[in-house]
């Protein structure tokens, strides 16, 4: 038997009581009706986990990490009005998803609330590290990296509460495309002192 933990998926609260449960907006995640997407449903993706090249398989899905969908549901709103809904989504989250799954939510470290996010987020059971879109480009960005308000990698409340991540023993999840450049240097600094 092939044992299998997914490092990386998402699941979504389509509900048509979303917002009030999870916080995420449903129409942004299907574009559809809440509750009429079946791409989206978790017995969905653990039926497609059997077949595999067309062989049927032992597979026994052992856990995985959802990553927050947060983020790409209210891109219009604001760092500070952003933080309340991530930690919503963690204790949706922390309902839902079995003993043997993770969880690394949405936390908006340039935020003026984001040091009081992360000591609750660090309480919620299933919560192993954060995550932070930082794609930021100068020229118009396209459909395949969404681009942030500024270059959080200059920002520095970002780097200030970025620190308060060991503090809280969480690890960073960064998806970033086009600021590696800075990324590297970051890191790099971060690693010498």
């Amino acid at each position: 038997m092939l044992e299998f933990w997914d490092p990386h998926f998402h699941i979504w609260d389509i509900t048509e009581n979303a917002a009030l449960q999870s916080g995420v907006e449903p129409a942004a995640l299907t574009g559809g009706t809440p509750g009429d997407d079946l791409n989206y449903r978790y017995d969905r993706l653990l039926k497609e986990f059997a077949p595999l090249n067309g062989e049927d398989i032992q597979l026994k899905y052992i856990g995985g990490c959802f990553v927050e969908a947060m983020s790409v549901c209210h891109p219009q709103t604001s760092a500070d009005d952003l933080n309340p809904l991530c930690l919503q989504e963690a204790r949706w989250a922390e309902r839902e998803l079995p003993q043997h799954f993770f969880f690394c939510p949405s936390v908006q470290l340039h935020a003026s609330n984001a040091e009081a996010t992360l000591s609750e987020l660090a309480k919620v059971r299933h919560v192993r590290g954060i995550r932070q879109i930082l794609n930021y480009r100068l020229e118009p960005a396209s459909k395949r990296a969404p681009r942030c308000s500024e270059d959080f990698l200059q920002n520095p409340t970002f780097l200030k509460n970025f620190g308060l991540l060991a503090t809280h023993d969480l690890h960073f999840e960064c998806q970033v495309q086009t600021v590696i450049s800075s990324l590297c240097v970051y890191v790099q600094c971060m690693v010498m002192t």
